[in-house]
């Protein structure tokens, strides 16, 4: 993939690719911005790019590389291993937002990721993962990894020694 700086949309090189990249540079953001907040509604269960699209009204041409930006340039998205059946039916991955991500711009043409989350934002979630590891498994433990995670942001999110 090609670019001149980081906020400009991705291309492969060819003209036609180019061409596309440059029609869409001066949306890119408010693009970006849609499909972010378009899956964060959707926390924590996440989209796939085609429920991205049917969302949103976008073409599958326009959702798939503003997704693969903010999964890979921007960190504000995360593929996960759910997957979902499309309209032909065949699977497809889903995203989910960042736990904590915010999406801002800095200026008109570039976004700044502010991925420190908030003291509210990390109780909100400490509860949520509560709340669904109750719902999934009401009679076993919750897995050490998770305990270890809930009990750091209830602790203010200071990570214990050695880890």
């Amino acid at each position: 993939m090609t670019r001149r700086s980081p906020h400009d949309p991705p291309h492969n090189g060819t003209d036609t690719s180019a061409a596309a990249a440059e029609s869409v540079r001066e949306k890119a953001t408010r693009l970006r911005r849609l499909v972010f907040e378009t899956v964060a509604r959707e926390f924590p269960g996440g989209l796939t790019r085609q429920e991205i699209e049917s969302l949103t009204g976008l073409a599958g041409n326009t959702v798939r590389p503003r997704v693969w930006e903010l999964v890979l340039d921007y960190g504000l998205l995360r593929d996960t291993d759910e997957r979902r059946l499309t309209r032909s039916r065949r699977l497809a991955s889903v995203v989910v937002m960042v736990p904590g991500a915010v999406f801002s711009e800095e200026k008109k043409e570039k976004a700044l990721i502010v991925a420190r989350p908030s003291a509210k934002m990390l109780r909100e979630t400490t509860a949520l993962i509560k709340t669904l590891w109750a719902e999934r498994d009401a009679f076993s433990p919750m897995p050490p990894e998770l305990e270890l995670l809930t009990a750091w942001i209830d602790d203010g999110a200071r990570c214990p020694k050695g880890h």
